[in-house]
């Protein structure tokens, strides 16, 4: 399957584990690309669990492998797929869905950076 890129300006959301942006609705029509773990595909109520509207800035990365913006960003992209990605997130992955990841293959996959607002 090709890229999947927002295909709407509203409603965005970033995935809490990967920082993939896609709308609600493709979302809840495809997952996350790079996550399927989360399993979000199919259920409205766990993209909100698993994603945010609490991001700043956005990068598309085409050639993940070979990105520059990718490096300048310190994002590991070799294991990312191409996408539209949150530069910042401002909310953490829930810690149910850590464990939950944790358990089926003992990693949890961050990129960009977090920023934890709550303090």
């Amino acid at each position: 399957p090709g890229m999947e890129v927002p295909d709407d300006l509203r409603n965005l959301r970033a995935c809490l584990n990967c920082g993939m942006i896609k709308t609600t609705d493709q979302f809840v029509r495809h997952g996350c690309d790079n996550c399927p773990d989360l399993a979000m595909m199919g259920d409205k109520e766990r993209v909100f669990d698993a994603s945010t509207t609490n991001f700043d800035g956005v990068i598309a990365m085409m050639d993940t492998g070979r990105s520059w913006v990718a490096r300048w960003q310190h994002i590991r992209s070799n294991r990312l797929v191409a996408g539209v990605y949150a530069i910042t997130l401002h909310t953490r992955l829930p810690s149910f869905l850590v464990k939950e990841l944790e358990e089926k293959r003992g990693v949890v996959r961050r990129v960009g950076s977090v920023q934890d607002d709550s303090s």
